[in-house]
């Protein structure tokens, strides 16, 4: 575990002196995320205000300040805030409760105040314990399932009475939307299958096999198959990696921009709106369980990944929620598969796996969340 700076210890312990001494503001909480209007933030916040809480949403560019605004979309007089000033400072001593999907000043719990934390995937990577990351502290934490509670206390050291089984505020989006109206929104046809392909970040280069999926090979191989096939390719970037230049969009092929401007176009929707998944060891194959929908996982290292201890669902493919291939020609051949027979290959997997990660298989997790921590529904 990487050990603080001076300065950073220091700043630790002047944000905690000022919470202790700062009356805490019942009606009053901050969110922070990556990127700032996550969809775990645009969830939390109408619910929020559903309980009479003023809500703050902090970024880190004030750049960010505009381009966040639009995406709160009906949500209104959320406060904007830039986190590493002054008033991003107090706004964090002042309120009662702060909800986070990443490690927000190394604060820990205390100051009379409930920090949530409300993560950004399940269980399929390293994480806190099992990494060289600083583990995320927090009063509460946030799970899908019993199962992910184990983990949650294990990854960052919490006891297990204090990670809520509410399910993850950000599928809630995902959830709400049908997928003709995620299809307006995101302007895709609605006359072709789209399949979507979300690559995680790797924070572990020196670990790999190969480059991360896809590589402007893969892409360019897959045009002519996609025209084909009269299949349309949606790809993303993970927000916290590297834009790849070389993607571009062709006929067949559309490339969402990885940007706080980017609109309509935030994961959940992305999810809504596809026929089917294409990822690696990304947990979003964990929430896009909930749509019944056929997933591929495309991986060139992911058995190598395994063998080195990086997967912490072992053996991996027992718990495969679909297809493993590690080259196009395999990916090429297994979408064909599972779309030939209309999804059912591998449905009985996905159930199971469904079961197992989800308690809940519906929305209103944000709702869940709050009625865990105590915040009484206005009448």
């Amino acid at each position: 575990m990487p050990r603080r700076t001076v300065s950073q210890r220091l700043l630790v312990l002047a944000l905690g002196a000022l919470r202790a001494v700062t009356p805490k503001d019942e009606h009053l909480a901050v969110l922070n995320g990556v990127p700032p209007a996550n969809d775990g933030t645009l969830a939390m916040i109408p619910a929020l205000q559903r309980r009479r809480v003023r809500c703050a949403l902090l970024t880190d560019q004030a750049a960010d300040a505009d381009a966040v605004a639009s995406q709160l979309g009906g949500a209104k007089d959320v406060m904007i805030r830039r986190r590493r000033t002054l008033r991003g400072a107090w706004l964090v001593a002042r309120a009662k409760y702060v909800f986070f999907t990443h490690e927000l000043w190394a604060l820990p719990p205390g100051g009379r105040q409930i920090m949530v934390n409300l993560w950004h995937g399940e269980f399929t990577k390293l994480l806190g314990y099992w990494s060289s990351a600083r583990g995320v502290e927090s009063t509460y934490a946030t799970a899908t399932s019993r199962l992910g509670v184990a983990f949650r206390s294990a990854e960052f050291g919490i006891s297990p009475q204090r990670v809520l089984v509410v399910g993850s505020p950000r599928n809630d989006r995902m959830l709400e939307l049908d997928q003709a109206s995620a299809r307006e929104q995101l302007e895709l046809p609605t006359d072709k299958r789209v399949l979507l392909w979300l690559p995680t970040y790797r924070m572990w280069p020196d670990r790999r096999s190969g480059p991360p999926a896809p590589t402007t090979a893969d892409l360019t191989a897959l045009d002519p198959w996609l025209a084909a096939r009269d299949l349309l390719l949606v790809i993303k970037a993970h927000p916290m990696a590297p834009e790849p230049i070389e993607w571009t969009d062709t006929a067949n092929i559309r490339v969402i921009p990885n940007d706080a401007a980017n609109g309509p176009a935030t994961v959940t929707t992305l999810l809504a709106a596809c026929d089917g998944l294409i990822t690696d060891f990304s947990s979003v194959w964990c929430d896009f369980l909930l749509l019944d929908r056929p997933i591929w996982i495309h991986c060139p290292d992911y058995r190598i990944l395994a063998e080195q201890g990086h997967m912490l669902l072992l053996p991996v493919d027992r718990w495969q929620p679909g297809p493993l291939s590690t080259s196009i020609e395999e990916l090429t051949a297994a979408v064909e598969q599972v779309l030939d027979s209309d999804g059912r290959d591998w449905r009985e997997r996905r159930d199971w796996l469904l079961d197992v990660l989800h308690t809940h298989k519906t929305g209103s997790s944000a709702e869940r969340l709050l009625d865990a921590l105590g915040l009484p529904l206005e009448s």
